[in-house]
């Protein structure tokens, strides 16, 4: 079979990147994610949002006139990852692709005792130090960015784990500097429901897999997804929408709360002794 570099553009799988596209486009346009001339390090971590954005942004050049350089990372643990089968998979993928791939072994997953003594999940622990060596590998390869897979249904959950689990009102965001601004993380998919990645990885025959972790089905992460999927079966279809919505624009958060606040005192009625 040809390569997907090479194949036409009516084929059914690039047909769904493109129309994945649109709202990346956006997303990478208003929020300034990506410049030209920019060296990208794409996070592969195996599972279907890390590959499509990784097959997006390496073949949406055949229909945009975005000019960028891209590298693939890889960070192997047996622990929560498919490990080295995968690894070889992904290298032949990548060499269709014509992108170069680095792929490092690291120890990500805790100790039921780091976990313990820190009082930090363990999926805490397993994410900093991926991101970590993701860092690390960008800064070697030249690459002012590390794009990472997250979508707008992760951004949701995180501000859910963060308000309850936290008292603070934070999530993940589309852009963020690090060291001064050397490096930044950007998130393409920010904007992308979940349901749309994974309809675009069926056709693409990416796995579906998620995280192979035994702290997995403990994870407070699928209890905010739950919380979601129930105001979503209420009849709130936007919920993350509404949700990312508070995070990426604030002041205009406080600036409705404020008027709120204004309202409720005019309307509120006088006590009299």
């Amino acid at each position: 079979m040809e390569p997907l570099i090479h194949q036409p553009l009516s084929h059914p799988y690039l047909r769904a990147l493109r129309n994945l596209d649109r709202r990346v486009s956006k997303t990478l346009r208003d929020l300034e994610l990506i410049s030209a001339g920019d060296r990208v390090l794409v996070g592969v971590s195996g599972g279907k949002d890390s590959l499509t954005l990784l097959d997006l942004l390496a073949l949406r050049k055949r229909w945009r006139p975005d000019s960028y350089g891209l590298v693939a990372a890889h960070v192997v643990d047996g622990g929560c990852t498919p490990g080295c089968e995968y690894a070889a998979r992904l290298r032949a993928h990548c060499e269709e692709l014509g992108v170069p791939l680095r792929v490092v072994e690291e120890h990500t997953v805790p100790t039921e005792t780091e976990v313990s003594e820190s009082g930090k999940s363990p999926c805490f622990h397993c994410s900093w130090r991926r991101r970590k060596r993701l860092l690390e590998l960008a800064q070697e390869e030249d690459c002012r960015l590390l794009a990472l897979g997250h979508h707008k249904d992760d951004a949701a959950q995180t501000l859910l784990l963060n308000l309850f689990w936290q008292g603070r009102h934070e999530s993940m965001l589309p852009r963020q500097p690090l060291f001064g601004g050397r490096l930044t993380i950007i998130r393409p998919l920010y904007l992308s429901d979940e349901n749309a990645i994974a309809r675009v990885a069926r056709i693409g025959g990416r796995p579906l897999h998620g995280c192979r972790c035994r702290w997995a089905d403990d994870s407070k992460r699928e209890a905010a997804a739950e919380i979601i999927a129930t105001v979503r079966r209420g009849g709130v279809r936007d919920v993350t929408t509404n949700l990312v919505r508070t995070v990426l624009y604030p002041k205009k958060r406080r600036e409705e709360e404020s008027a709120m606040a204004g309202r409720v005192e005019r309307t509120e009625p006088e006590v009299r002794p």
